[in-house]
């Protein structure tokens, strides 16, 4: 019964034990190759669809965490995040540790942060986007920017 429920475990963590312990990807996934993408002006392409990490205050920023390594696991291979949802470090600790454990490579990941409506002054945006990189562990990511118009102003 303890052994089944370690199992259901890491399948939701979108990894299983093989036979010999080792932790493996979960069958059940998202092929990347099958997932619809959009052509950046650098011709690279980007999946159309991924993980966003807003968790709202239901979700904490380790729940945020775990989610992102089970999607990678699973396939996902964009990740959408912003400094303002407080989550940033968390999810860089994850990434760490997709790429130690071999799961992705850090070029395999499309990487979105978003600027927000407060650091859009002179010398904001570069410090916004420079703390992020910090926080994901990251030395390169897709900055984008919050318009003042979401918040209805």
């Amino acid at each position: 019964m303890e052994r089944e429920s370690k199992e259901n475990e890491k399948k939701e963590n979108g990894k299983k034990e093989d036979e010999n312990g080792k932790m493996k990807r979960v069958s059940e996934s998202v092929d990347p190759a099958k997932v619809p993408k959009r052509t950046l002006f650098t011709g690279k392409e980007i999946p159309a669809v991924g993980i966003g990490t807003f968790g709202s205050d239901k979700y904490g920023a380790e729940e945020i965490a775990d989610a992102v390594y089970g999607a990678v696991c699973c396939g996902y291979r964009l990740i959408d995040c912003a400094s303002v949802y407080q989550n940033e470090k968390e999810i860089g600790r994850t990434l760490k540790r997709l790429f130690q454990e071999n799961v992705v490579t850090r070029e395999e990941l499309f990487i979105t942060s978003k600027v927000w409506n407060d650091m859009h002054g002179e010398g904001q945006v570069e410090q916004a986007c420079r703390q992020s990189l910090q926080d994901l562990g990251l030395e390169t990511m897709i900055p984008a920017f919050s318009s003042r118009s979401c918040s209805g102003m």
